[in-house]
């Protein structure tokens, strides 16, 4: 059934921009208490029939209630303040106070009652405040910001029959839920998230020119935090931003819903809607933790339907550094060169091998193993030519090595062996 006239009037029956509703069981009837914001009124409707009980005179946009307390509370946008009634609307008291200090109202948007706490979302603060039933100040969390904690313009908030709090993150574009049942990680967490990767669409996949979904995992030895995407046209070498869906000069990371299995292990998915007929694109997860040490993963590449494949030449790879039979100093060495393409540069990757043991790094494990492809950092990639670069810490004093190159355009053509590359040596 539908409540209201769908007059936006004042009158009996009708409502002027309703924000919240609550509802009770009295005597065996069902009515719901409606926050009615333009009205300045606080209507209590029979839910069964629709018909208006009556009203109260307040200017509101957030109500909860309290059935075995006997009690309503309600948050005033206008007057900055909560008041408090019995369950038939009779006013018992009020409080709060406007300002930006501990547990004042600037935009007091919602509250709700938890387990004897009453919490309050403030949209112009940017936080939640907790209060005893009778006003007083518990604390609050929440400062202006993407990360773990931080809120814009947090507007709803309601809970589980768990107690966990979910907050209505509508600055950004997310609902936010807060446990009281799980520990908050303690601060000293200086390990950055393990993983942060990207799992569809998977390496050089043809997608549909539609809107579809970036997916991947992350996990940190303590908690995730955020995991945020960034995605590239690697023909223009523009980065697509998912507020308003601009493509930018700048390198965005995207804010990604995340779901978490468990603290330390959780899944993301983000709608990629910036989507053209024939093109190449790259997607990049990076995931923060707890303590704000961030991860970036691997780049994907894949494309769309239309994209050209009459490109059948393929790149060229230089190396520059390090040059033939070098030695290099202890620590973080820099690899690096150029790429050319006749079309599109889009990757580089390093292979560094052993000549002692023919055996190749691994740069996630730090160890030696069958050979891998490590993927380097092109300065521009869908340029028709792009300086290279690769750091490596590897290798013991006095070791004997190895390295080649090879490039990938954007069509994937591979430069074809022989790769460019060098020996050296490890001081």
């Amino acid at each position: 059934m539908t409540l209201g006239t769908g007059n936006d009037s004042t009158s009996t029956g009708s409502f002027r921009w309703p924000m919240d509703v609550e509802f009770i069981d009295q005597g065996g009837t069902e009515y719901a208490w409606v926050a009615d914001y333009t009205s300045c009124l606080l209507k209590k409707v029979d839910a069964t029939t629709g018909a208006e009980v009556r009203s109260i005179s307040v200017c509101n946009n957030g109500v909860t209630v309290d059935v075995p307390g006997n009690r309503i509370y309600v948050v005033s946008w206008k007057f900055k303040r909560v008041y408090v009634y019995d369950l038939n609307g009779t006013s018992i008291a009020s409080w709060g106070s406007t300002g930006t200090g501990t547990c004042q109202f600037s935009n007091p948007w919602d509250i709700d009652l938890v387990n004897g706490v009453l919490y309050v979302t403030d949209a112009q603060n940017a936080r939640v405040e907790a209060f005893t039933t009778a006003g007083v100040c518990l604390g609050q969390w929440g400062t202006v910001g993407v990360g773990p904690y931080q809120l814009r313009s947090p507007s709803g908030i309601t809970h589980d029959a768990q107690g966990n709090i979910y907050v209505a993150d509508a600055g950004n574009d997310r609902i936010q839920e807060f446990s009281f049942s799980v520990a908050v990680p303690s601060g000293g967490d200086t390990v950055a998230p393990s993983t942060a990767t990207v799992t569809s669409p998977v390496a050089d996949q043809v997608m549909q020119p539609q809107p579809f979904t970036i997916s991947g995992a992350a996990a940190d030895n303590v908690g995730i935090a955020s995991v945020n995407v960034a995605v590239k046209n690697i023909t223009t070498g523009l980065w697509w931003s998912a507020k308003d869906c601009p493509w930018t000069t700048a390198k965005t990371w995207n804010l990604s819903p995340v779901i978490s299995p468990t603290r330390t292990s959780v899944t993301y998915a983000l709608g990629f809607v910036g989507v053209g007929y024939g093109q190449f694109y790259s997607a990049q997860a990076q995931a923060k933790d707890t303590s704000g040490n961030a991860k970036a993963g691997a780049t994907v590449k894949f494309s769309t339907a239309g994209a050209s494949s009459s490109d059948s030449v393929a790149p060229t790879t230089s190396l520059a550094h390090p040059v033939a039979n070098a030695t290099l100093p202890p620590g973080v060495v820099t690899m690096d060169g150029q790429t050319t393409d006749n079309v599109a540069v889009a990757a580089v990757e390093v292979a560094i091998r052993d000549r002692n043991t023919g055996l190749w790094w691994n740069a996630e494990t730090s160890s030696w193993g069958p050979l891998r492809w490590l993927a380097a950092t092109v300065e521009s990639e869908g340029a028709l030519s792009s300086a290279w670069s690769y750091p490596w810490s590897g290798g013991v004093a006095g070791g004997l090595y190895y390295v080649q190159a090879r490039s990938t355009d954007g069509a994937s053509n591979v430069g074809p062996a022989p790769y460019a590359s060098v020996q050296f040596a490890r001081a």
